[in-house]
């Protein structure tokens, strides 16, 4: 039974272990709790290419409380590789807040707006790696602004502001709602997580300060943050699914040793005495009738018989064939927390079986 203590406690370490992985992986994935429910009345993006193949962006949203409150708000951008540069209006701070697969950033309000109330707020930032040169000719950019799952979007307007010459406009899509020789206008209105995605090239030429990798992309060091976040996830569950494997496999292990059941776990149940060299469980103060409830056979399914692993003491309890070793093998010495409970019965049975040995003596 010693020899088994070391494999046990190597259990109880792995599923700590294991539990440690799973919070820290439900606490990295981007989690944003509603305050209530809104619209947002406008939402505008006006994007300017730079030569070094990154755009500033102006993004300004006008927004009106249907319920709830409004103390903050969280808006998408494409990609993690961007710096705040302003914010105006409702907005006391603009802060990058990128979780997980998620970029964007976090606007702190200047105070909470309740219902009926509207508020609006702007802020820009330089955004890079959105240019993907194309066959040394153009580059191309694609843009998709930021959406809400829960929220309707009445008027939405991307704006392209052209630095260059209109001859350096190779390429736009879909149709713009409106252009001149410096700009592009795209109007709609989106339901709610509906989402309006723009397409645009320039010709390489302008793009003077782009810096390209040997094939003609630009330069990215390493893999994508959703990269990494995928790989650890996958080893995860694949760590979970063999050691659910291996528990599995150790719980339908059983063998009898001095009328030991060491099989299915029972950390809720109540002790059962077994006396030595028996093949009779017995719970205290029950008594046997036919529906099984009292008197049991040992048996090897899961569910009959002594768990042989008493409840909290990570260790297989020897409560069934010496009693008094229960609390030093359960507790590793003397009784602990949960000792006195978890053996009280076994230690009033135990002083009643000694009084009745010492009377038989006495007479």
């Amino acid at each position: 039974m010693k020899q088994r203590l070391p494999g046990i406690k190597g259990i109880t370490v792995i599923k700590a272990c294991v539990f440690l992985a799973v919070i820290c992986c439900v606490f990295g994935v981007p989690v944003f709790a509603d305050t209530g429910t809104f619209k947002i009345r406008n939402y505008t993006v006006e994007i300017t290419p730079q030569p070094d193949g990154s755009w500033v962006a102006d993004y300004r949203q006008e927004w009106e409380v249907l319920s709830g409150t409004a103390p903050w708000v969280t808006v998408g951008l494409p990609n993690a590789d961007y710096k705040i540069t302003s914010w105006s209006g409702a907005a006391t701070k603009v802060r990058s807040d990128n979780q997980g697969a998620w970029s964007g950033v976090f606007v702190q309000l200047d105070r909470d707006y309740g219902k009926g109330e509207s508020f609006d707020f702007g802020f820009t930032v330089t955004q890079h790696k959105v240019a993907y040169p194309k066959d040394d000719s153009h580059v191309e950019f694609s843009f998709t602004p930021g959406w809400y799952d829960d929220i309707t979007v009445e008027r939405m307007v991307i704006i392209l502001q052209n630095p260059w010459s209109q001859e350096d406009l190779k390429f736009i899509s879909p149709t713009p709602y409106e252009k001149t020789g410096d700009r592009a206008v795209w109007v709609s209105k989106l339901g709610p997580g509906q989402r309006f995605k723009v397409n645009f090239a320039f010709s390489s030429e302008v793009f003077t300060e782009l810096e390209q990798s040997p094939k003609g992309r630009p330069a990215n060091n390493g893999a994508p943050p959703i990269v990494g976040f995928c790989v650890l996830f996958i080893v995860i569950v694949m760590f979970l699914v063999i050691l659910n494997a291996i528990l599995r496999s150790r719980r339908r292990y059983y063998r009898g040793r001095r009328g030991i059941y060491y099989g299915t776990p029972r950390p809720f149940g109540t002790p059962v005495i077994v006396k030595t060299g028996s093949n009779e469980g017995k719970q205290p103060g029950k008594t046997g009738d036919a529906s099984g409830s009292g008197n049991s056979k040992k048996s090897g399914s899961g569910g009959g018989g002594f768990g042989g692993r008493a409840g909290g003491c990570h260790c297989v309890s020897c409560a069934c064939a010496c009693v008094s070793c229960a609390c030093a093998c359960a507790c590793a010495g003397g009784r602990g927390a949960g000792c006195t409970r978890k053996f009280s019965r076994i230690d009033k049975s135990v002083k009643e079986d000694d009084a009745k040995r010492a009377d038989m003596a006495w007479s």
